[in-house]
C-alpha cells in the first residue's frame, strides 16, 4: 500500500512532555466516526457518564450529526452500548457543518436549570443550544449569535466552541480556537439571557506553527489553577500551564511556553491499493494512535481522581487512481439520472424553504416534515450519484490515559 503523506509535521521544539506519563491511546468504541468530536456526560440521567461524538457530515443535506454511546458499565470502568443517533424533539440532533469541522458537542447546564443541556458550535457564528428537559430528552435547537464583527468575519468557518466559568460569575462564558489564535467572549448576560461581549485574543501562534484544532481549560497539573490544553492539525497535543497567581480572569500572559503531551500525528491522508474504507493501513495498524486535526476533551475518565485525555481524530482514505473501479454504462446512466433527480428536488426544497412562516404549532411542524421529507430524498440522490466517490473521510475516539 502507499501512504500520501499531508500533515506529518515536527513538534517545532516544543519542550517534550511525550509519552511518559500517559499511556498507549486506547480505541473507545469500535465505528468510523469521521471528524470524531468526542465529549463525556450523562446523557439518560441514569448517573454514568456516556459518550457523545459530533461528526462531519454524511451529505450535503443532512447535516453534521451527533452520536450517543450509552455506558452500561460504570465510571470507573465504560462499556459503552452500540451507537444510536442523538436526538433532539424527536429528530436527529445536528447543526450545519461549516468547511471540514462537524458538530462539536459539549454536555453543560447551559441554563442554569439543574439539567444536561446540549451545545455545539455551528455555521456563520453560531451557537446551537438544545435545552435538557425532565426526561432527560433535549428540546429543539435555540441559536445564539455569539460572534460580531470583526471576530464574524473571521470566524465564519472552522471555529471550535468550548464553554466554562472564565470570571467566577456563576454563567458560561466562551472560548473560540480558529487555526491560529485562540479568543475569550465573556458572557456578560445570565444563563437565561447570554449576551457574548468583544473577543480579546488569549494565545496566538505563529504562521510556520502547526494550527490549532480545538481547546479546552482544565486544571492538568492539579494546582489549582486552570490551564489551556489545545489540540493541534498536526495531530500534537499541547499544554500552556497557568503561572499566574491564579486569583484573577485567566489572561492571554498567564500561560507559560507551551508543552507537549503527545506528539504529530500519523499521515491524515491514506491512498490504498484496494478498496477497504474503513481500514488504516498496515503500516499503521502496528501503531494504533490518533491521525491529525484532534479534537480533545479532558476528564477524569476513570474516576480515579486524575484528568485523562479523549481524543476524537479525522483522517481520510483515498483509492490509487489506477484501481479505481470503471463504471460501466448502465452505472453512469443511473449516477446521471440520479444527479438530475437530486436537482429538481434540490429546487423543490429552497422554495419549501422560502414560504412564509407558518401560523400555528401544528403548521409548522408539518412545514418541518415536509422540509425534512424532501431534505432525505435529495440526501438520497446525492449518495447515488456519488456512489463512485474515491475519498472517504473517517475518524475515530481515543482514551489516553494518565500512567
Amino acid at each position: 500500500m502507499t501512504i500520501a503523506l499531508l500533515c506529518v509535521l515536527p513538534a517545532f521544539g516544543l519542550p517534550a512532555i511525550g509519552w511518559a506519563q500517559l499511556a498507549e491511546p486506547i480505541r473507545l468504541v469500535d465505528e468510523d466516526l469521521p471528524h470524531a468530536a468526542p465529549a463525556i456526560g450523562d446523557v439518560d440521567g441514569d448517573g454514568t457518564n456516556d459518550l457523545v461524538v459530533g461528526i462531519y457530515r454524511d451529505d450535503p443535506y443532512t447535516g453534521a450529526r451527533i452520536r450517543w454511546f450509552r455506558n452500561i458499565g460504570t465510571n470507573a470502568s465504560a462499556i459503552y452500548d452500540r451507537g444510536e443517533w442523538l436526538k433532539a424533539d424527536g429528530r436527529n440532533a445536528s447543526v450545519d457543518e461549516f468547511c471540514h469541522t462537524g458538530a462539536g458537542p459539549q454536555l453543560v447546564d447551559f441554563t442554569g436549570d439543574g439539567r444536561t443541556d446540549l451545545v455545539s458550535g455551528s455555521l456563520e457564528c453560531q451557537l446551537k443550544v438544545f435545552d435538557g428537559m425532565a426526561n432527560h430528552q433535549f428540546a429543539a435547537a435555540k441559536t445564539l449569535q455569539y460572534a460580531h464583527d470583526p471576530l464574524k468575519r473571521e470566524c465564519r468557518y472552522n471555529a471550535r466552541l468550548y464553554l466554562f466559568d472564565w470570571d467566577g460569575d456563576n454563567d458560561l462564558d466562551l472560548l473560540v480556537t480558529r487555526m491560529q489564535k485562540i479568543w475569550i467572549l465573556p458572557n456578560s448576560g445570565s444563563s437565561l439571557e447570554p449576551n457574548f461581549g468583544d473577543a480579546s485574543e488569549l494565545v496566538l501562534r505563529q504562521k510556520d506553527e502547526p494550527a490549532f484544532s480545538s481547546s479546552v481549560i482544565a486544571d492538568w497539573d492539579d494546582d489549582g489553577r486552570q490551564d489551556l490544553i489545545c489540540g493541534l492539525w498536526d495531530g500534537s497535543i499541547v499544554w500552556y500551564r497557568n503561572e499566574s497567581n491564579g486569583v484573577h480572569p485567566i489572561r492571554s500572559n498567564d500561560f507559560g511556553k507551551p508543552a507537549q503531551l503527545v506528539g504529530p500525528a500519523l499521515p491524515r491522508l491514506v491512498t490504498l491499493q484496494q478498496r477497504a474504507d474503513t481500514a488504516r493501513t498496515e503500516g499503521t495498524a502496528k501503531t494504533e494512535r490518533p491521525a491529525g486535526h484532534v479534537r480533545i476533551t479532558v476528564v477524569d475518565y476513570d474516576d480515579d481522581g486524575d484528568l485523562d485525555l479523549i481524543v476524537g481524530d479525522a483522517w481520510a482514505s483515498e483509492v490509487a487512481r489506477d484501481q479505481q473501479p470503471v463504471p460501466d454504462e448502465a452505472e453512469i446512466a443511473q449516477r446521471k439520472q440520479a444527479r438530475e433527480k437530486e436537482s429538481v428536488l434540490r429546487r423543490r426544497l429552497e422554495e419549501l424553504k422560502l414560504l412564509p412562516s407558518a401560523e400555528t404549532e401544528s403548521e409548522q411542524q408539518a412545514r418541518r416534515r415536509q422540509i425534512e421529507e424532501v431534505e432525505s430524498e435529495c440526501a438520497a440522490a446525492w449518495r447515488q450519484a456519488n456512489a463512485g466517490a474515491s475519498f472517504t473521510r473517517h475518524g475515530a475516539v481515543w482514551l489516553i490515559q494518565r500512567r
